[in-house]
């Protein structure tokens, strides 16, 4: 048999058919995995949750101690609090990741406008004579 004869064999067209979808499953294979493998880093590296997380536990909190009927003062730490810079504005918390600005309503209304706190290891709330404050431990 030739190799002539062998290429235009009906099995020949066979088995390149063959490889060729092999080829193309496989390629595929890859294209999928760094598809997902991409996705999952972005999700990793996503700051949305912990952002919304903080800024609906800030203002749950700045609610409570407002309408504490005496003077209290509580310190705010969990492990994700020190990742962000926090501004508190007339209407709006906004946190700021690596450049990163993200600004959520702060329903609580509480901190003084325009009080920035640069990645607190412990955020201090304060109510004394009925007056409410929000401050970095460290100042």
């Amino acid at each position: 048999m030739s190799g002539k004869h062998f290429r235009n064999s009906k099995k020949a067209t066979l088995v390149t058919a063959k490889s060729m979808l092999a080829l193309f499953g496989l390629v595929m294979v890859v294209v999928v995995y760094l598809m997902l493998a991409s996705q999952v880093n972005g999700i990793k590296n996503d700051t949305t949750f912990e952002q919304i997380y903080i800024s609906r536990d800030i203002a749950l909190l700045t609610d409570a101690i407002k309408s504490s009927p005496s003077d209290i003062t509580y310190k705010y730490s969990n492990k994700i609090s020190s990742r962000f810079d926090y501004t508190f504005g007339k209407d709006n918390l906004d946190l700021n990741f690596e450049g990163n600005v993200e600004s959520f309503p702060y329903m609580a209304k509480g901190a003084e406008s325009g009080t920035r706190l640069l990645y607190p290891q412990v955020i201090v709330f304060e109510k004394k004579d009925g007056m409410f404050s929000v401050k970095n431990e460290n100042k």
